[in-house]
Order: C-alpha cells, then structure tokens, then sequence
C-alpha cells in the first residue's frame, strides 16, 4: 500500500509539474471587435444562399455571345462574317495586290533596262 500511495504521490506532482509549465494562449480578437454585438447569424451560410445577397445584373446587349444559343450571332457580326460582302472585299484586296505587284515587276524592268543601256553606252565609248 505505502508503495501505491508513493507512485501516486509522484505522478500527481508530475502532473502539477507539467501543468505549471504551460502557458495559456491569449484570445486574439479583431481590432473592430465589439462583444456587445451578437455575430451574424448567415455568417457560415454561402453567399449566394444569404437572404440579402443580390446579383450583379447585366444589361443585355452588353456583352456579345453570351446568354444566346450557342453559335448565336448579333447582326452587327453577321455583317462582318457575310459571305457576300467578304468575298467582294477579298476580291477588290486581290486584285489590289496584283496590281500592285505588276506595277513592282514594270518599274524592276524599267531599271534592268537602264542598267543595261548605261553598260553598253560604257563599252561603246570604251570601243571608239
């Protein structure tokens, strides 16, 4: 028995020992923190599901392609993508380019040609 009670005698002053060490940690609260105000009740309720919640709501015609059908277009952008009027203005583009590149190609052969007469023009007075 005296053994008993000496076993118990230690671990309870070990047990105090070990209680004595710990600190407590304080209460962090927030600065604005008011512990007159009771906490909202929705606090852990998801923000959509919350009776004061309100979308943002937008304007249709705001923003395009959303809220149709998928593949849906506005007139504006069936005007642009028009096959008709896309395939003239490709047409008036291409035609555009050739012409250009034509005018490019005359004007290489106009200097080819100069080249060409300034070195026989050379070699005629080189001759005589």
């Amino acid at each position: 028995m005296k053994m008993i009670k000496i076993v118990l005698v230690i671990l309870i002053r070990i047990i105090k020992m070990i209680n004595k060490n710990k600190k407590k940690k304080k209460k962090r609260l927030p600065k604005n923190f008011d512990p007159n105000v009771k906490p909202d009740p929705y606090r852990w309720i998801p923000l959509k599901d919350r009776p004061g919640y309100n979308k943002k709501k937008v304007k249709k015609g705001q923003k395009l392609g959303k809220g149709g059908a998928q593949g849906k277009v506005s007139d504006k952008e069936m005007a642009k993508l028009d096959y008709k009027v896309s395939a003239e203005q490709a047409a008036a583009k291409l035609a555009k380019e050739q012409k250009a590149e034509e005018e490019r190609k005359a004007k290489l052969a106009e200097e080819k040609q100069k080249k060409y007469k300034q070195q026989n023009e050379e070699i005629d007075y080189s001759s005589s």
